[in-house]
């Protein structure tokens, strides 16, 4: 099993219209590392970019 999923995976995800991915990979990174900033930021991202639903649902998990 994949412990570390590189910001890279998130980037392309976000860039190629994969918000699947993205939201898969970004899961992943905040488990991983749920205090570094640069995780928090690109869940921020998701949430402009349409995952609105999956955010709400995984809101106070990384509160």
């Amino acid at each position: 099993m994949v412990k570390v999923v590189p910001a890279a995976a998130v980037s392309w995800g976000e860039s190629h219209g994969n918000l699947e991915i993205a939201a898969i990979a970004i899961e992943h990174l905040l488990e991983l590392e749920p205090d570094d900033m640069g995780n928090c930021l690109a869940f921020e991202s998701l949430c402009r970019l349409g995952k609105v639903g999956w955010c709400i649902e995984n809101e106070e998990t990384y509160e």
